[in-house]
């Protein structure tokens, strides 16, 4: 049994043809293509329908992850303060999980930078811009990005105290 369904001429099908063109899902062309030749019901050859096969065949890529690694990360830093001046605290990053997406950090007992024993780092992780976040005992988070030096600098309120991580 074959239904066929003659296209609509009135102004909603035409405001409709133009949306569907500005939105990229097909061109007015092709819009106009699709409404004028007949259409059989339930093989899906409305406009709509013909975009939404058009991008059910394009491969879905996963998206690359940029930056380093976690093995490029892991390692012992020193715990650096404004002028890149040395606090004498050392933090270890490990490639050891602790969680989910976290790995394990650790502050070396004996740092005196209030500061840092207070922050006391427990965790690490690395986001998809390549930065890494510290995460707290208490649970606050500090995020830091890699400088062109290697230099691990802490990103956020300008106004907040500087503190950096280099390799050791």
């Amino acid at each position: 049994m074959n239904l066929f369904v003659h296209p609509m001429r009135n102004a909603n099908v035409a405001a409709q043809s133009a949306l569907i063109a500005a939105c990229g899902l097909l061109t007015l062309a092709g819009v106009a293509a699709a409404q004028s030749a007949p259409v059989r019901l339930g093989e899906g050859s409305t406009p709509v329908q013909m975009a939404q096969q058009t991008q059910q065949r394009q491969p879905q890529r996963a998206p690359a992850q940029q930056g380093p690694r976690i093995s490029e990360v892991a390692g012992r830093y020193a715990v650096l303060r404004e002028d890149d001046k040395d606090t004498l605290c050392m933090v270890t990053l490990s490639e050891a999980a602790r969680g989910k997406g976290y790995h394990r950090a650790q502050l070396a007992p004996a740092c005196r930078d209030h500061g840092v024993v207070i922050f006391d780092p427990i965790a690490w992780t690395i986001d998809r811009q390549g930065h890494i976040s510290l995460q707290a005992r208490k649970g606050h988070k500090m995020g830091m990005e890699r400088d062109a030096n290697g230099v691990w600098r802490r990103i956020g309120d300008p106004k907040v105290r500087p503190l950096s991580l280099k390799r050791i």
